[in-house]
């Protein structure tokens, strides 16, 4: 289950700063079934990941996106950089992904996944 994590943090791009998954904070289960409820989930052998932001595909994709923030393409889907510092330096961004790209990734690799939508949330449910 680790080289899974390990994997699908690389292909998210951890190392950069701007990322969540650059701080690799850990929720606790308890948290966890708090704020996604008990779906008979076991937490121990599942991988749950939440997006907030629509995917390209999504119909609200180019309302969420807007036109007051730079973007630009990156290899998963759309980069905005929503804020930025005194010194002009992007110090938060927004990345709208390419769904059928993480999907691709996803077929590529030996487990069983699926996107539901919990409270109007996309969530990715993977289980080795």
């Amino acid at each position: 289950m680790k080289n899974l994590i390990n994997k699908f943090q690389n292909f998210f791009n951890p190392k950069h700063p701007l990322h969540l998954g650059f701080w690799n904070k850990n929720c606790s289960i308890v948290q966890m079934k708090k704020w996604c409820g008990d779906h008979g989930i076991d937490w121990k052998k599942e991988i749950i990941i939440s997006f907030f932001k629509p995917f390209l595909c999504d119909k609200d994709f180019e309302k969420a996106l807007g036109k007051q923030y730079p973007s630009r393409v990156s290899k998963l889907g759309i980069i905005q950089d929503r804020m930025s510092n005194v010194f002009k330096q992007t110090n938060l961004i927004y990345h709208f992904f390419d769904k059928q790209i993480m999907e691709e990734f996803l077929n590529s690799l030996d487990i069983s996944y699926n996107f539901q939508t919990v409270y109007g949330k996309q969530i990715l449910f993977i289980k080795k």
